[in-house]
């Protein structure tokens, strides 16, 4: 696979995982007693059918070497999916977005434990940034709380653990192990979660429900194998695209208002997600000879929740 495809399909799952939360957001207006967890559902339903079609055909063997990192993987994963969704319920496609892709700026607050790595002070000064982000994007009065608001947060410091265990899974399992793993526990908690609320809804909503499914299963696989292309500096810049993308989906399909602090809030994010990716370090470390920061053989890591 040559970069440019590479960069493409890292981009192009952006944009999925985007397109995602708009079908999701037009089946919560389509009906208004639809439950969140029943369109988390329908990804892990799609996705454990898919996989276990794949592991079946391919005649792999499905099991894990470290079935305890996967099974970490699994229920952090589904706790961030699962955040996500509610987070679509009750606030913007825009502001949940750009508050999940949040994501990798947290798994350095994660890695001294789970990847027994040592961020330098500057990661910390991204995330302030971050963190100032987040707080125009939800721009509390401190008299009401956007439970939203919240929601999306918590969705991308889950997004954050799980990726810092996720790169403990790949020293010791395959992608499609830790992928089917992955949607197979997604599928038992969020259906017990979600049976008390299930309803049909009506065919206009299953659909919409099913692309919504579709979407974000097509952006987890598509990220997988291009990631390996590039370091993750730049693997983590070219994904940050889902911020622009959900962002312009937003204003675009739902009227969502792109106000002062709602594009400083996304900027600052952005640039917070570079700073933490190491690509100014690289480049840095390029002018004067010597690369930090980032570790020989490191690739971008997985994509939002």
């Amino acid at each position: 696979m040559s970069r440019g495809l590479a960069a493409f399909l890292l981009i192009f799952s952006s944009f999925c995982f985007s397109l995602s939360t708009v079908f999701a957001k037009f089946a919560h207006n389509a009906s208004q007693i639809l439950s969140p967890f029943q369109v988390s559902l329908y990804r892990f339903l799609f996705g454990a059918v898919f996989m276990a079609a794949f592991i079946g055909v391919r005649k792999k063997s499905p099991r894990p070497r470290r079935p305890d990192l996967v099974l970490w993987r699994g229920l952090l994963n589904t706790g961030a999916v699962l955040t996500l969704y509610l987070a679509l319920k009750h606030t913007t496609v825009t502001k949940t977005n750009m508050l999940n892709w949040t994501f990798p700026v947290f798994v350095f607050l994660f890695s001294p434990w789970v990847n027994r790595e040592k961020p330098g002070p500057l990661k910390y000064l991204f995330l302030g940034l971050s963190m100032a982000g987040m707080g125009l994007l939800i721009s509390p009065d401190f008299s009401t709380v956007n439970w939203g608001d919240i929601s999306g947060l918590a969705s991308g410091v889950l997004g954050g653990a799980a990726v810092s265990v996720l790169r403990e899974c790949r020293k010791h399992d395959d992608s499609y192990v830790i992928l089917f793993y992955l949607m197979l526990i997604g599928l038992v908690i969020n259906g017990v979660v979600a049976f008390p609320f299930l309803i049909f809804g009506g065919l206009r909503v299953q659909a919409l429900m099913i692309a919504a499914a579709i979407c974000g299963f097509l952006g987890q696989i598509t990220i997988t194998t291009p990631s390996k292309h590039f370091e993750a500096s730049t693997g983590s810049i070219l994904m940050a695209s889902g911020i622009l993308f959900s962002g312009l989906f937003g204003a675009l399909f739902f009227g969502d208002p792109l106000t002062g602090k709602i594009v400083a809030g996304g900027l600052l994010i952005m640039i917070s997600l570079v700073g933490v990716s190491g690509a100014l370090e690289e480049r840095w470390g390029r002018r004067t000879g010597r690369l930090s920061g980032e570790r020989p053989g490191e690739k971008a890591g997985d994509g939002p929740a």
